[in-house]
């Protein structure tokens, strides 16, 4: 079997991005300022992207759910398996504040190349639950959530940035306190968030 695709979306000092490939990271727009999210805009663009009535549904709600996200990504998968990938099932993670589904596939199909097989995989995500999974990290309850999770790891995880030669303020929001982790790791290979056991 070849490499294992692992998809989980996350929010990185305001931009979206792939944790690992094979996630369509090519279309992700820019984020900048989640508390002014325009669902319009971001539905218009998941219509031009090519994604699914199912999703563009709960896109035009306005608010994404749990529910919703968690239909979005079986219907990516099941999209995939009917195309014979290997998916293993979604594992619930609540580690940022908010619950999130890490999940697997495999692009190693009979007759394809690994990038094509990736692409096939990619077309799934993007029609079925790109968007979606997006826009339940970014969205503003979302951001809040997290960000009322994060100040009972406040003061463990300044601590920790300033004892591996970061600084960082002593009321650093969340955003803040991932550049400066960001910043740390880069001079001490220490990931301060995960050194707590929180995530990102």
């Amino acid at each position: 079997m070849g490499p294992i695709q692992i998809c989980r979306w996350m929010l990185i000092i305001g931009v979206v991005s792939a944790a690992l490939t094979g996630c369509t990271e090519s279309v992700a727009p820019q984020v900048n300022n989640p508390s002014v999210i325009d669902f319009s805009r971001m539905t218009a663009e998941a219509k031009q992207q090519g994604a699914d009535p199912s999703q563009i549904a709960i896109l035009e709600k306005g608010e994404v759910s749990f529910t919703d996200y968690e239909a979005a990504v079986t219907r990516a998968l099941f999209c995939m398996a009917e195309q014979g990938m290997s998916v293993i099932e979604p594992e619930m993670d609540d580690s940022t504040g908010i619950m999130l589904l890490h999940y697997s596939w495999s692009p190693d199909l009979p007759g394809l190349t690994q990038d094509q097989g990736t692409a096939l995989g990619d077309d799934c995500l993007l029609r079925f639950s790109w968007w979606v999974e997006m826009l339940w990290q970014v969205q503003p309850s979302s951001i809040e959530a997290q960000e009322q999770f994060f100040t009972k790891y406040r003061d463990a995880v300044i601590l920790c940035i300033r004892a591996h030669g970061g600084t960082v303020r002593d009321d650093a929001s969340r955003e803040e306190a991932a550049t400066a982790t960001a910043n740390t790791y880069d001079k001490s290979g220490v990931d301060c968030f995960e050194e707590i056991g929180i995530s990102l």
